[in-house]
């Protein structure tokens, strides 16, 4: 890739298999009209059922744990190597974190999860603030339509999204805004300055909070020790 390091990689989710991974992804098929949630039933029957097979055979299947130690361990390889600077995980909630003290050498340096008003994950949050875990968000696209957030994005003069990034930014939370147009990406830097949300604009969006999920359900995931998969410290025995 023409680099001789990077600054960071990250384990993209901590599934580990297809019925997991469309099982998990079940929340996805919910939209966001006004202060409601709308089902996409063109996705529903087949998410559903992928959900309910993953909750059976992960029950008894210590797939997706083995999965999670391999791949760690390959990052740390990487990181002793010095081909990574920093090494971290997506989507790992607290379980899965506390799991990684029994197969790794050390914590993730970054957590990326499902971040904003209506998933604010707070234990998770407080978690990877004990452990010094950066936590970065993503999410914040499926709150666009809710009536709370136009309603303080026309009060400052400003589009959804920032209001939204903004919360973000202002609750302490990383974040990387994905755009390709340049108006866009002008409009996300602007963030930072152009205002800020007040004491009450702030309470309001947290008043959103559901705990639901619009992206991954790592529920349906299980952290390995729950269940006494055996932990295998020597590499040479994945």
């Amino acid at each position: 890739m023409g680099t001789k390091y990077f600054d960071l990689c990250l384990v993209h989710n901590p599934h580990g298999n297809s019925f997991e991974l469309w099982g998990s992804y079940l929340p996805h098929m919910w939209t966001i009209q006004g202060n409601g949630l709308v089902y996409s039933w063109s996705q529903y029957l087949a998410r559903w059922l992928a959900w309910t097979v993953s909750k059976s055979v992960n029950l008894i299947s210590p797939t997706s744990f083995v999965h999670r130690m391999k791949s760690w361990r390959n990052l740390e390889k990487l990181y002793r190597q010095k081909k990574c600077r920093y090494i971290g995980v997506s989507n790992y909630d607290v379980d899965m974190l506390e799991e990684m003290h029994s197969y790794g050498h050390a914590l993730p340096a970054v957590n990326q999860i499902e971040l904003h008003p209506m998933r604010q994950q707070k234990e998770l949050r407080e978690y990877c603030k004990k452990h010094q875990i950066v936590l970065t968000g993503y999410g914040t696209s499926m709150l666009m339509e809710h009536s709370v957030v136009q309603e303080i994005a026309h009060a400052h003069n400003v589009s959804p999204y920032q209001v939204v990034l903004k919360w973000a930014l202002q609750s302490g939370i990383t974040v990387i805004p994905k755009s390709t147009s340049e108006g866009n990406m002008k409009a996300n830097l602007e963030t930072m300055f152009k205002f800020y949300l007040t004491k009450d604009e702030i309470k309001k969006l947290d008043e959103l909070e559901e705990g639901r999920a619009f992206y991954w359900d790592t529920n349906i995931v299980s952290a390995g020790p729950k269940f006494g998969f055996r932990i295998p410290r020597d590499a040479d025995e994945l």
